[in-house]
């Protein structure tokens, strides 16, 4: 793995993450731009430890493997983005709660995408360690 292909993964990850943060609003299930944009990048740097370049290559980059393998992932992270009305009935039933009924805990979910999160990134950055030292 050379330099300059490092320097494409990170280039095709922030225009594609850009893409999707500013243009179509989707942040992933974090809500914020670098979790998103990391594992675009970890997604993108797996697929190049893992498989041979395809496509035409300028300067020693194959931009067309980093932006397909870079929009599936955006496209699976813009998927577990929750919609509006999601977000608008989450605020109503907690803001509003029923008196007879106790408020469910929202901490439980936050804490699995945390840990789903993290598990990613380990397993990503795992996979590209293998990959490149075999």
């Amino acid at each position: 793995m050379e330099w300059i292909e490092l320097f494409g993964i990170l280039i095709t990850a922030i225009f594609i993450g850009a893409i999707f943060f500013y243009g179509f609003k989707v942040r992933g299930p974090w809500g914020s731009f670098w979790p998103f944009l990391l594992i675009i990048i970890g997604g993108i740097w797996l697929a190049s430890a893992i498989s041979e370049p395809v496509g035409p290559v300028y300067w020693e980059v194959a931009w067309f493997d980093f932006l397909f393998i870079g929009l599936i992932f955006a496209f699976i992270l813009a998927a577990t983005t929750p919609s509006r009305i999601d977000r608008q009935r989450y605020k109503e039933f907690y803001a509003n709660p029923k008196p007879e009924e106790e408020p469910t805990d929202p901490v439980g979910p936050a804490i699995a995408v945390g840990i789903w999160f993290w598990l990613m990134m380990l397993l990503i950055v795992i996979a590209i360690l293998v990959a490149t030292l075999s």
